[in-house]
C-alpha cells in the first residue's frame, strides 16, 4: 500500500511546532502525478513545512507547484525524479511562497527537443536553490522570468547547482523583479544557448560561476559564435544594469564569449587568468559606463573599458606588471605618472 507519511512534532503549550512531510517512490499515492510531492505540499499548513525526498528514482507526469513556504530537500543525486518530456519540474509562481528552498535534488527530464519546460521556474522572493543536479530540459535549467503580474524573485540565491543539457540557456533572468539575486559556484554544461543569460534585470551578482560547451547542438558539436555582431552564441549574455560578474569561467572554444547587448550599463566584470573568456563582444562592451578587467596568463592586468574622473573625483590604477588598455582613454584634468604631470 502506497501512502504519504506525515510526521508532526509539537512542543507543549504550542510555543512552536515543527512539521515534516516525507515522500518516496514506495510511499507515493498510486494516483500521484508528481511522485507524491503535490500531495505532500497540500498536507502542509499554510505557514509552511519541510518535504524530505529520500533516495529514490521516480517518474513524474505533472509539474510540482510550490504554493506555500516550503523547504524541499533531498540527499543528493540519489533523490532523483524524472519528469516526462515537455513537462516543467518545479515552479514557484507569483511570489506565493517567499523564503522557500529547493535543495540537494536530482531533477531530470525526458525531453529531447526544444520546448517550454524548465527544471525550476522561480517567481518567489528570497528563494534558495542550492546543490541540485538539473538535466535535460527543453528550455532553461533555472528560469527567473518575472514578467507576469505578482511575480517577484528579488533577493534569491542560486548556489552550487549543476545544470546540464538544456535546449536553451542554462540560467535565465528577465522581468521586472529579478533583481538583487546572487549566484555562486554554479555550472552550466551543454546548454543549447548561453550558459547564463541576463536580460534587462539589475543589481545581480554572479560569483565564480562556470559554463562549458554552450551553443551545444545535441548532435555532438557546437553552434559557434560568428563574431562581434553575433548575439545568439556565447558563454555569458549581459543586457542589464549594474550587474557584477566576479571570476567567471568559460571553457575554451568557439563560444568563449561575453556579449554585452544594448541594455548593458554599469556592468562590473572582474575576471581571473584561469578560464577567462576569449572575446568581449556586443554594442555596449565599450560604451556602457562599465568596468571590465581581467588577468591574462602572464599575470598582466587588462582593462577593456575604463571610465573615471567625474567632477573632482580621481581614479588610481596600481598593478605589478603591465596595464593594457584597448580603445581610447579620455582624461579631464592632469595625467600624472610617477610624479610628472601633464
Amino acid at each position: 500500500m502506497k501512502s504519504v507519511l506525515l510526521l508532526i512534532t509539537v512542543v507543549a503549550l504550542g510555543i512552536w511546532s515543527c512539521r515534516s512531510v516525507e515522500t518516496s517512490s514506495l510511499q507515493t499515492p498510486p494516483s500521484s502525478q508528481t511522485c507524491g510531492l503535490q500531495e505532500a505540499e497540500e498536507a502542509c499548513p499554510s505557514s509552511g513545512c519541510v518535504i524530505n525526498v529520500p533516495i529514490q528514482s521516480c517518474r513524474a507526469h505533472a509539474t510540482f507547484n510550490i504554493d506555500r513556504p516550503t523547504m524541499l530537500q533531498g540527499v543528493g543525486r540519489g533523490s532523483q525524479i524524472t519528469w516526462d518530456a515537455g513537462i516543467s519540474a518545479i515552479q514557484c509562481l507569483n511570489n506565493v511562497a517567499q523564503n522557500s528552498a529547493i535543495l540537494n535534488l536530482n531533477i531530470a527530464s525526458a525531453s529531447s527537443s526544444p520546448g517550454s519546460d524548465d527544471g525550476i521556474w522561480n517567481q518567489c522572493a528570497y528563494m534558495r536553490i542550492e546543490d541540485n543536479l538539473i538535466t535535460g530540459f527543453g528550455r532553461y535549467g533555472i528560469n527567473t522570468d518575472t514578467t507576469g503580474p505578482g511575480a517577484n524573485a528579488d533577493g534569491s540565491r542560486y548556489i552550487g547547482n549543476l545544470v546540464e543539457r538544456t535546449q536553451s540557456h542554462g540560467f535565465y533572468f528577465t522581468g521586472h523583479d529579478s533583481n538583487g539575486i546572487t549566484t555562486m559556484n554554479n555550472n552550466s554544461v551543454y546548454a543549447g544557448g548561453f550558459g547564463y543569460y541576463e536580460a534587462g534585470v539589475a543589481h545581480n551578482v554572479h560569483v565564480n560561476d562556470e559554463t562549458a560547451f554552450s551553443g551545444w547542438n545535441f548532435a555532438g558539436g557546437q553552434n559557434c559564435s560568428s563574431g562581434p555582431l553575433d548575439s545568439t552564441h556565447g558563454a555569458f549574455y549581459e543586457n542589464g544594469s549594474t550587474n557584477q560578474w566576479i571570476n567567471p569561467y568559460a571553457e575554451g572554444g568557439c563560444n568563449s564569449v561575453a556579449y554585452f547587448d544594448t541594455g548593458a550599463v554599469q556592468t562590473t566584470w572582474l575576471g581571473g587568468s584561469y578560464g577567462q573568456v576569449a572575446h568581449f563582444y556586443g554594442p555596449r562592451v565599450d560604451n556602457g559606463g562599465s568596468l571590465i578587467t581581467w588577468q591574462d596568463g602572464t599575470g598582466s592586468l587588462s582593462f577593456r573599458t575604463l571610465r573615471a574622473g567625474v567632477g573632482k573625483t580621481a581614479f588610481n590604477v596600481s598593478a605589478d606588471g603591465n596595464v593594457s588598455i584597448s580603445g581610447n582613454v579620455s582624461i579631464s584634468g592632469q595625467l600624472c605618472i610617477r610624479g610628472t604631470c601633464q
